[in-house]
Parts: C-alpha cells; structure tokens; sequence
C-alpha cells in the first residue's frame, strides 16, 4: 500500500485513489482511539496521509484530506451510529469536508516547498487544524491527537508545556519524518538521516515527559491542603412504569448520598452529584431545593449539583453549589453546548427531520459565568472548585481559564446517555486527562451512567465507578495553586507554528539556476580578421 501511494505518480491519481490514500491513514488513526486505544499506532498513522499529501494536486490534496476526515469520524465515532445511522454519516461528511479544507491547502503548497521543509510545514498545518477545528459555536474538537497518549504518561507530560497541541504536532512529524525514509530509501545517507529525525521526536518526547513525571511524583503533597471528596454515580436511566422520573432520581441520589456519608462517619468536604441530574431549575422551583437543603444541614457536607436554570427566556445546562447549611453560594452555565444535541440550527428549515429524532423543543444557550465556584469552610479558608459541564472538557482554554482565575481542582459534572453502552465514554475521559496534565490540578469526574473517575495531576487514573454501577466514590486530593508554562503563556506553541507556517508559505525571490550560479570566465580572444 505505502509503495503504491509513493511510486505512483500523482498525476495520475483517480479521486477514488486519493480518497483511499486519506481514508487508510484515518482509519490508522482511529485505533489509537478507544475501544482499541492503540497509542502506539497515532505516531505512524499519518504516513499514507503524508505521501499522498507530499506531491498531490489541489483537487487530490482535498479528496486526501476528506477521506482522511470522514474515516476517523467513521470508524472512531462509530458511537453517533446509537442515534441512527443518518446522524452517523452526516457527522462524518461534514468532518470529513473541515479535513479536506487542510488537504487542499498541503496538495496546493507542499509540493512547492522545499524537500527538507515538508516534514515540518506538514505537521506545522497539521496542529494549526486541530487548533482551528475548536473555534466557535460549531466546533467539535474530538480526536485531538493528545487524547491518543492519555494512558501513556511518560509522553502525556509534554502538554504541561504546550498544551495538547505539542503533542498533536509531534504526531504528525514523527509520521511525515517517517514517510521521508521510505521516500529516501534507496539513498542510504539521506534514509539514515531521517530515521535519526523519526526517532529523535517521539525519544524528545519521552525523555521530557518522563523528567516532567519525576518531578511531579516527587511532590510532597500538604496535608493542610488536602480535602475530601466523593462522586454519586445514581446510573438512574429510566423511572419504573408510571412512575415519574425527577421525583425518583431524586429520591435515588438523596439515599446514596446518605449512605455514602454515613458509611464515612464523618461530612465530606465536597459530594458531587452528576450532569442534569435534577431536571427542574434548582434555583427556581420549590421540589428539589428543599429536600438538598435539608440533606446539606443534616450531614454538613458542601454538593454540587447538575440541574438546569432558566433567566430572561434562556435556558441553560448548570450545576448549583450549596454550602453545609444548604445555602446556594454559585452557579456555572455550561459554556460549550453540544451542536445537534443540545442545540439545533436552522429549525425551520430542519423541523421536520428534528421532530423523527425526537429532539428537545428548546434549544439550551451557552453560559457567559466563570467557571470557578468559590466555597467557604469552617476554618475560614475558601476553595477555589473549577467546573466543568461535559463538553467543556474538549476545550483546552477553559481549563487554563479557571486556573488564571484561582480554581484549585477541577469538578466535572458529565452524562454520556444514551451512548453508555459504546466507546464515547472511554474517548470522554481521556479527554479528562489531557485537561488534569494541562493545569496540574486534579480532576473530579461525575458522570450519570458512568465513567465517574478521579484523575491526579499527571494524568493518571487513581479511582474510577464502572459503567452503569449505583454507587459513590471516595477519594482524598490536593489543593493546587501552581500554574505551569501552557497556563501561564496559553497557545504559545499554536504561534510558533502559525510563524512557521507563514515563513515558509510565503513568497521567496526566484532561485538562480546553477548556470546562473557558476562564477563568470574570462572572455577568449577571438583573432581579428584583416579587412
């Protein structure tokens, strides 16, 4: 397959050819994705994408970059498939046309470009797309290259610096490095070269990485600093037949809470309570409050809630925290809601093709709230709790965000319903520890159904409920209020290669040609005829 996509000459490439060539490297490139979580594959998984890319054409470029695109959407979201088997597709094409946007501007420009320069400008343009691809109301920013290595903590440590674009653009290099051997292969010194190139990336990363780890695992965490928290995990789907489902998951989550504070024998710093899980507007109406009010004063213990709120016609996905006293102290409104799930555009147009899916007849608005809650205690000391909604997870800035306005660790109230029973939850969670390695803080993962987790600083996994357990979860953490290199200088990482990019895209004087280069001769004589 890699002799075929290097040897044959790209002129000659048929569309469908093109589209093949993206599509191995997307499929590749969604194993290193759960269920299969192949980690190891993510660092070669742009090699058929590269050849093809390395001499293409603008119309080959875009048909590599689409099928690139519509295949890791395909293969790795093959989750939407639980909503229907349209929705599934449609993700996928318009995924598939962001990627082949990328195609066609690396088929038009790369061949133009020096040989030595198209590893780097490629993964250069490579980063700048992930990047591009969480923007605006619209994005979706799933298969981040960085989630790739989330179980790989030695390599997870780099995003500490650059944040998970570093480690996007290390990916991409290691893999166009790699094509470069095999195109070079017949040259022994340039092939050696760059397997040198190919191995140094992924050896820079794991050295860094691995000095990075250390020196966190050396901490010595405060014991003044240190809390107690606990997840409900209620896996509370459907209400029994003719029964009502807000007043039983209510009821669910009030007794194992009770449970969960009872069998510790002492209040919780903090219980967290999962996404929606009180579908009325806590803040609002009189069926939930008084029953958490209660519970609060009756074990002095702080929660968190998931509900909803409603405020000048908008409605908003939000989580309410309650003091020991059952006192409301904040709110945070999701930021990042989900498009064509928590938001539906072009409703009249689409209304009908809406109401077969079943969809909800209001549209849930971003929040404009920061997302650190601040939480007094006894002894006088505030907590600074940084929230997250689900969604909010993917978005890397949010996390750095809540670390520049104080928040010590991190809340996640999330639902993967109805999608409990398919890989989304694992590709969610590890999202989770990119975020937790990003900021240094820990993370407290709520989730309805599962996976409720507790993720340390570096990334790692320290307690975890499975999938559709009843069950709470206790863990001790740490206060954190340092900040490192990605909070402190954000995207820094994104501007070295937009200079990169724009250094080697623009124009350059003409070349001499090497007639041109040689150095001038001395005229001949020439004889002289007498006339």
């Amino acid at each position: 397959m890699i002799g075929f996509l290097s040897d044959v000459p790209q002129k000659q490439f048929h569309w469908l050819g093109a589209l093949a060539g993206g599509a191995f490297s997307g499929v590749l490139y969604a194993f290193a994705y759960p269920p299969l979580r192949w980690s190891l594959l993510a660092w070669v998984a742009f090699l058929p994408l590269y050849l093809t890319l390395r001499d293409a054409g603008k119309r080959q470029g875009g048909w590599q970059g689409f099928g690139f695109g519509f295949a890791l959407f395909l293969v790795g979201a093959n989750w939407v498939n639980a909503a229907g088997i349209p929705p599934w597709i449609i993700l996928s094409v318009i995924m598939g046309t962001q990627f082949a946007v990328f195609g066609l501007i690396m088929g038009t420009i790369l061949p133009r470009v020096s040989l030595t320069y198209r590893p780097l400008l490629f993964a250069c343009l490579y980063t700048l797309t992930e990047w591009v691809r969480s923007q605006g109301g619209y994005a979706f920013p799933w298969f981040v290259g960085a989630a790739t290595q989330a179980h790989n903590l030695l390599v997870l440590q780099v995003v500490s610096l650059t944040g998970q674009w570093g480690l996007a653009f290390a990916l991409a290099l290691t893999s166009a490095f790699l094509g470069e051997v095999w195109v070079n292969r017949a040259e022994k010194r340039a092939m050696l070269r760059w397997m040198v190139a190919t191995v140094a990336v992924p050896a820079i990363c794991f050295v860094l990485g691995g000095g990075l780890l250390a020196q966190e695992n050396s901490r010595q965490p405060l014991k003044a600093n240190q809390r107690t928290v606990a997840i409900v995990q209620g896996s509370f789907l459907e209400p029994s037949p003719g029964g009502d489902y807000a007043s039983e998951a209510l009821l669910t989550y009030l007794n194992l809470t009770r449970s969960a504070i009872l069998e510790h024998g002492k209040p919780f710093d903090l219980l967290i309570w999962p996404e929606a899980v009180t579908p009325d507007n806590l803040l609002l109406d009189n069926y939930s409050l008084p029953p958490l009010t209660a519970l609060a004063k009756a074990t002095e213990t702080s929660l968190l809630i998931g509900t909803t709120h409603e405020e000048n016609e908008l409605r908003y996905n939000s989580a309410v925290l309650l003091n020991r006293v059952g006192e409301p102290l904040g709110r945070y409104d999701k930021t990042h809601v989900v498009p064509v799930g928590e938001f539906f555009p072009f409703r009249p147009l689409l209304q009908t093709i809406y109401l077969q899916y079943n969809v909800p007849s209001r549209d849930l608005a971003p929040g404009r709230l920061p997302n650190v809650l601040t939480l007094p205690r006894p002894s006088g000391e505030q907590d600074r709790i940084g929230v997250m909604i689900c969604y909010d997870v993917a978005f890397p800035w949010d996390g750095r965000k809540g670390v520049l306005r104080g928040a010590q660790y991190w809340s996640q109230l999330t639902a993967d319903t109805p999608f409990e029973a398919t890989s989304r939850p694992e590709q969610h969670a590890d999202l989770t520890s990119v975020r937790t390695v990003e900021t240094r803080r820990w993370m407290i993962r709520a989730a309805l159904s599962g996976i409720s987790q507790v993720v340390d600083p570096t990334g790692r996994e320290v307690a975890r409920l499975p999938l559709m357990a009843r069950q709470t979860l206790t863990h001790t953490i740490e206060l954190r209020n340092d900040k490192t290199l990605f909070v402190r200088l954000g995207d820094w990482f994104i501007v070295v290669c937009a200079v990169i990019a724009v250094i080697h895209l623009a124009p350059h004087p003409p070349r001499k040609s090497d007639e041109e280069r040689q150095p001038e001769s001395s005229p001949i004589p020439t004889s002289s005829t007498s006339q």
